[in-house]
């Protein structure tokens, strides 16, 4: 099962990036990235207390419906009738296996792209991965209940939040030294988060922890998306989150 949705979402992932610079302006890219991400981490916040609940007092099944159920209604609302993308750039008609291997090309041609893949690569693996994985796991070891994981959830997306609004107000001029500033303070508080048995200051260390990562991915996605010619923008993007899981 775990294995089916990580494929179901090899393909949302990359489509949804893609699709950004096919709704706005160049220019509106940074702020367009900072209102889809932060409308995302609003579900990050109300998602877990949400999901809590249902789990505290209704089960861990009813928790997977419910999940199924909200992402058919996001997917409804996907369709082309309700979202109004620009015109294909891509007229080359190739198989899928020439895109991929065109998109892993143009990766490999770019210094930017292969430096900026690495970054979200350590980022995924030793930090967001890891907390994920560590989170259930922590709030069990110091006798937590659901709840305390949803409040532990919820302080990440606020950070997140927090972190893409001001993303979304500022001009970021030198984005790869922001990229990389923000990668070192999430692995600097990621350590925190494992040598602090508290629950409650664990909350606070995962505010952090989302408010840094935010500043990692948000600046290089918009470098990414304004530099990468439009026709192989999803094969580009399908080999970059390719490269993040595995």
């Amino acid at each position: 099962m775990a294995g089916f949705f990580g494929t179901l979402d090899a393909f949302s992932g990359p489509a949804g990036t893609s699709l950004i610079p096919k709704l706005v302006q160049k220019n509106q890219i940074k702020q367009a990235n900072a209102v889809i991400q932060g409308l995302g981490q609003i579900g990050f916040v109300i998602g877990p207390i949400i999901s809590g609940s249902v789990m505290e007092f209704a089960g861990v099944t009813t928790g997977y419906l419910v999940s199924a159920i909200i992402v058919l209604l996001s997917a409804f609302f996907m369709f082309p009738p309700f979202l109004k993308e620009g015109p294909i750039d891509n007229t080359i008609k190739q198989t899928p296996l020439k895109d991929l291997i065109e998109g892993f090309s143009y990766v490999k041609a770019s210094k930017f792209l292969i430096t900026g893949t690495l970054i979200l690569i350590t980022l995924n693996f030793f930090a967001f991965g890891a907390i994920s994985i560590a989170i259930p796991i922590l709030v069990e070891t110091y006798g937590g209940t659901p709840i305390n994981l949803s409040y532990i959830d919820a302080a990440l997306g606020v950070g997140m939040l927090v972190s893409t609004v001001i993303i979304g107000m500022v001009k970021i001029r030198r984005r790869g030294l922001t990229s990389i500033v923000g990668l070192i303070a999430t692995l600097i508080v990621a350590i925190a988060f494992s040598q602090i048995p508290n629950l409650y200051i664990l909350t606070a260390l995962a505010f952090l922890i989302g408010f840094t990562m935010t500043f990692v991915s948000i600046p290089f996605f918009t470098s990414a998306q304004e530099d990468t010619d439009p026709r192989i923008m999803g094969g580009h993007e399908y080999c970059i989150l390719s490269h993040e899981r595995v």
